[in-house]
């Protein structure tokens, strides 16, 4: 579970956030830095629940061939 969060943590962080603040922020300024904050979040949960579903059907796939 540690190395779950902290795996989440670098993708908001470092993936989504800083990039995302200087785009949103050249294209609208101070809103865009808030926007971009939403923006991050909600990526880095998509892109969670999408790890998520993998490891989950590739947990049911190994306990049906068990």
């Amino acid at each position: 579970p540690g190395n779950a969060i902290m795996l989440r943590y670098i993708l908001r962080r470092l993936l989504l956030l800083i990039p995302l603040l200087y785009l949103m922020n050249a294209l609208c300024g101070v809103q865009g830095i808030a926007a971009a904050h939403l923006m991050a979040d909600v990526g880095a949960a998509v892109i969670s629940a999408g790890i998520l579903l993998h490891w989950l059907r590739a947990s049911v796939e190994k306990t049906a061939e068990v």
